[in-house]
């Protein structure tokens, strides 16, 4: 699959995507560092993970149709593999429906989680 995917480059400090943006493409690290990170009810910046090379991000919106629960940011400069939602949907359809719902399943609960996680930082 990898031939089918584009690769981006993120100067260090580059925004890949804001929280409450739409997801149209998830993204895999082929070198480089990501933080994920949110900001609570008060305005304050919560780092929830740094990604390195070979994670994946970027999927939840996609998964749920809702938009980013975080934001991406390039710490250094940071190469990826971007998967567009065409691509993920195509794979997705291949995959047996369980798989599907335990997957939506799974998105769900961990925006409810970070969600929570979010407000009882207040």
């Amino acid at each position: 699959m990898e031939q089918h995917l584009d690769t981006r480059t993120y100067p260090a400090g580059e925004v890949i995507f804001d929280e409450g943006d739409p997801g149209h493409e998830v993204f895999i690290i082929k070198s480089g560092l990501v933080e994920i990170a949110q900001t609570d009810l008060n305005g304050t910046r919560q780092t929830l993970a740094f990604l390195g090379e070979g994670n994946l991000f970027g999927e939840m919106a996609l998964v749920d149709q809702e938009p980013r629960s975080a934001s991406a940011k390039a710490l250094e400069n940071t190469d990826c593999y971007v998967l567009p939602e065409p691509l993920f949907r195509e794979n997705m359809d291949k995959t047996p429906p369980l798989i599907q719902s335990m997957v939506q399943l799974l998105v769900q609960r961990l925006r409810l989680t970070t969600r929570e996680a979010s407000s009882q930082r207040l």
